[in-house]
């Protein structure tokens, strides 16, 4: 269901997993206890790394419990609104700081725990002079691939940073010591970092909004989604390939080997899934256990393959569109999106009872690179 509901990702859903965090944000049961706090959970700390667009994890007391090497990979743990956090917790914080991480956390931070840097977020911590700036200059310019709306952004970020107070020390603590490996270069957008195998997908969700027509009038709610152009740096430990995954717009979009950067242009309300490869996209063939004409009521083995450049299987998951049109000119039922996996594909095709004689055409199409492989086969009278 998910492989036609969600074409043409649907297929690579069950096999991504997330690539490892850098940064996580520690939420305490036990501090909310104490904290005395009627809406948790709206705290600077997290509108600092939304705003960044970071991929990040949420821990708990629990996850300390359950996993003694829990904050293993981890560069930097933020802890907001903890006036007290578990004992389990408090030894793993210990270590992680004994050997290099970082903790923050803000003014209602009481634990004993030496290294830990504590952030006081007062007056100048004005975590909507962005998003205000933000509108101003789309209201004025009306697009964001406007010049003159992008120097101005630039312009608001820079004066952001420049301020002082906390947002500024939160923010260049983030940039200091958590390596991105991904960045855009517009606000109000969100990557996140998946994997499978050796391949690499970075998840660009457009979150630019304006006042749209429905609660637009009240000047407090951004319900209109409105499109815009970024620019997507990748890290070279990412690959060296960078392919955009698309049903239509598939593309190769960089290559090198010393990091990537591609533009991407984001619909409004939606995203781009782009994969990063260790090596180009090569050739892709299609085969099947044919011989000479298809008997109707049997089956047909399809098998294709995806290779790079060198030769090998292309790793990762890509997805691949499979269209069959029969000897009548229609196309089938089973014409749908799949998956290579590890450079391969395969499917049992059945031949109908009542098919038409003749020629039946079954074309794959990759749909990174958007490499084609097409066979014809015979079906007969019987």
């Amino acid at each position: 269901l998910h492989q036609e509901d969600m074409a043409p990702l649907g297929a690579l859903l069950p096999y991504w997993e997330n690539r490892p965090r850098r940064l996580a944000i520690y939420r305490s049961f036990a501090a909310t206890l104490y904290n005395n706090l009627r809406w948790p959970a709206n705290d600077p700390f997290s509108k600092i790394v939304n705003s960044l667009g970071l991929p990040y994890d949420v821990i708990m007391d629990q996850d300390f419990e359950d996993n003694r090497n829990l904050l293993q990979g981890y560069q930097m743990v933020i802890i907001p609104e903890a006036p007290v956090i578990t004992k389990a917790a408090a030894d793993q914080l210990r270590k992680f700081l004994d050997q290099g991480g970082k903790v923050v956390a803000d003014d209602m931070w009481q634990e004993a725990l030496p290294g830990v840097t504590k952030l006081v977020f007062g007056k100048n911590s004005d975590t909507g002079f962005l998003a205000r700036k933000e509108q101003e200059l789309l209201a004025r310019y009306g697009s964001t691939d406007h010049p003159l709306f992008i120097e101005g952004m630039q312009q608001a970020m820079e004066e952001y940073l420049r301020t002082g107070g906390s947002n500024s020390q939160a923010y260049a603590l983030i940039r200091d010591k958590v390596r991105m490996e991904a960045a855009a270069s517009t606000p109000s957008v969100f990557l996140n970092l998946l994997r499978s195998g050796r391949a690499n997908y970075v998840a660009v969700v457009n979150d630019l909004r304006k006042p749209g027509r429905y609660y637009g009038h009240f000047g407090r709610s951004l319900d209109e989604g409105v499109a815009q152009t970024t620019q997507l740096t990748l890290d070279p430990s990412l690959g060296k390939a960078a392919y955009l995954l698309s049903g239509t717009e598939a593309r190769k979009l960089a290559s090198g080997t010393s990091g990537l950067s591609c533009s991407l242009d984001l619909p409004a309300a939606g995203g781009r899934v782009v994969v990063v490869l260790p090596e180009e996209i090569g050739g892709i063939s299609l085969t099947s256990n044919a011989s000479g004409q298809m008997a109707r009521g049997s089956f047909v083995k399809l098998e294709g393959k995806l290779t790079s450049v060198s030769g090998q299987p292309v790793p990762g998951l890509i997805p691949v569109r499979v269209k069959i049109t029969d000897a009548a000119g229609q196309e089938s039922d089973f014409t749908h999106y799949g998956a290579f996996k590890e450079g391969r594909w395969s499917f049992s095709l059945p031949i109908a009872l009542n098919a038409a004689p003749g020629a039946c055409k079954i074309e794959l199409t990759e749909l990174a690179s958007n490499r084609q492989a097409l066979i014809t086969l015979n079906v007969g009278q019987k």
